[in-house]
């Protein structure tokens, strides 16, 4: 992967020190994969790995499954961690024989997982190969390091590749080469057989991005909502032929996507997936999520319960990673809300190969800390909030310049505003206002409480996190950070 222009010497040291971290001695960098080889499995497997979207719907539940079994047979003798949950559950690996008895294994948290690292985690089996590490994001406060295998980490590779021609609509081919615009190289930094990566570190200037954009001429870009708009800013088009603009981690809506497709001649469409599980979903040109089928089963669960939801329109995110045996995530509660996977009537289809079939999924909403609590306890998930105040300050984009929301109590939510001072924006904040509140009160399902204070600028939050059990708390504290001209979430922290 080549790493294109040059950073400030505060983000060198940054960078070399995710350096360090992957330099660990007992843990070789993924250029240990010889590339040779890599460039064969591109060259002989890829094609039928891309054809794996294409399953019928009882070829992939059938396929799901075994993947399941293994990957939970597996956690069982390999993984000391899953062996004492597991027989502590009265299970053992004879008793999986359907999908529901699936449903029955416990949910792992994030707690348990730091508390048995590594030594009852990290299965240390060199016949899994080499072994590499991540880290996942801290966007819940808490770091967890994450081993992967040498075999997960080529899935990934193929994944990878695999989304750029799904998204871009079977157009990407092995000639085409792509950038990832991010604060440090990935671990899965390596192709053979074309697929040309780059890497540009955010931490650069946006100018300085654009430059190094304009030599490498990428027909894939993969970055974060605040890059891509910090790029719109600064007039970036990509007239080299630019095919595809990927995007991930940041809470965005769907007119949001399409209005900068429209504006920049270029797909724009989203990422949703974590160091844990891989990739999860990728919205496809239809403008649907899709589950990642051969890669992660995604459960749908109530959010105040260990069951499949129902009633409730999203559901807290499980996750099962079925390609990572190092250090297996199985029933892993992600942190996020989505709504409820579904088969789609229409789903994306390709023309030679047929439908796919993996199960779709409409939304995300955004991740279960950052939710707001109505006055009978159930929770309005951060997408929704969101969605909200686009849609109202969508008439007033020449006169509000940013804006933060805060849930100060049960029916109680603050708005901090800046308004834009060339468009004089305070003699229109009113009609923003009443259009925000009528819509936070359809959501609560009761009259709310809104407040305001216009600020010259955002106030700083302090980089805290609400505690697990917030929803026994009296009083909900969860600021979406939202910059209109920017168009995208920029933070998640938790005012305190």
């Amino acid at each position: 992967m080549a790493v294109l222009g040059r950073i400030s010497e505060d983000s060198q040291r940054r960078l070399c020190a995710w350096e360090n971290f992957q330099q660990e001695p007992y843990l070789p960098r993924f250029d240990s994969i010889q590339q040779q080889n890599l460039d064969q499995l591109i060259h002989h497997q890829l094609d039928d790995f891309k054809k794996k979207a294409f399953l019928s719907h009882d070829e992939i539940a059938h396929e799901q499954f075994e993947s399941l079994r293994q990957i939970v047979t597996h956690a069982f003798n390999a993984v000391p961690f899953y062996h004492e949950k597991y027989r502590e559950a009265g299970f053992e690996p004879g008793d999986l024989k359907s999908i529901e008895d699936f449903f029955e294994l416990p949910l792992v948290a994030k707690e348990e997982l730091l508390a048995a690292y590594p030594s009852t985690i990290v299965n240390g089996d060199s016949r899994l190969g080499n072994n590499f590490m991540t880290c996942s994001s801290g966007t819940t406060g808490k770091l967890l390091k994450i081993h992967v295998d040498e075999h997960a980490a080529i899935w990934h590779l193929f994944g990878l590749i695999r989304q750029y021609w799904l998204q871009s609509q079977f157009e990407i081919q092995r000639e085409d080469k792509a950038v990832w615009i991010y604060s440090a190289p990935p671990f899965a930094g390596l192709f053979g057989g074309g697929y040309e990566h780059g890497f540009i570190s955010s931490l650069m200037d946006v100018r300085e991005i654009i430059r190094n954009l304009r030599n490498f001429k990428p027909s894939i870009i993969w970055c974060s909502s605040s890059i891509l708009a910090s790029l719109i800013r600064s007039e970036f088009w990509g007239d080299w032929g630019l095919k595809l603009i990927v995007i991930h981690s940041e809470q965005t809506t769907r007119e949001q996507r399409l209005s900068w497709s429209k504006q920049l001649g270029t797909p724009v469409l989203d990422e949703y997936s974590s160091e844990e599980a891989s990739r999860i979903g990728i919205e496809l040109p239809d403008r649907r999520y899709y589950c990642v089928e051969d890669s992660v089963y995604v459960e749908c669960l109530g959010i105040d319960s260990d069951y499949l939801a129902i009633d409730q329109v999203h559901g807290r995110a499980v996750i099962t990673n079925l390609m990572n045996k190092t250090m297996p995530f199985i029933r892993y509660i992600q942190g996020d809300l989505i709504s409820k996977p579904y088969y789609a009537e229409t789903p994306f289809e390709h023309g030679k190969f047929g439908k796919i079939n993996w199960r779709t999924f409409d939304d995300l909403g955004g991740r279960l800390t950052d939710s707001f609590i109505r006055p009978d306890d159930t929770v309005i998930p951060p997408g929704v909030i969101l969605d909200i105040l686009y849609r109202s300050a969508s008439d007033y984009w020449n006169f509000v310049a940013g804006f933060r929301v805060v849930q100060t109590a049960y029916a109680s939510v603050r708005l901090d505003v800046v308004p834009d001072a060339v468009a004089d924006g305070t003699k229109r904040l009113e009609g923003f206002l009443e259009q925000a509140e009528k819509m936070l009160s359809a959501a609560f399902g009761c009259p709310i409480e809104l407040s305001f204070k216009v600020h010259e600028s955002l106030p700083v939050a302090r980089r805290a996190f609400r505690p697990d059990d917030i929803f026994v708390d009296a009083v909900s504290s969860s600021p979406l950070y939202y910059r209109i001209k920017d168009q995208s979430m920029i933070s998640r922290e938790i005012l305190i």
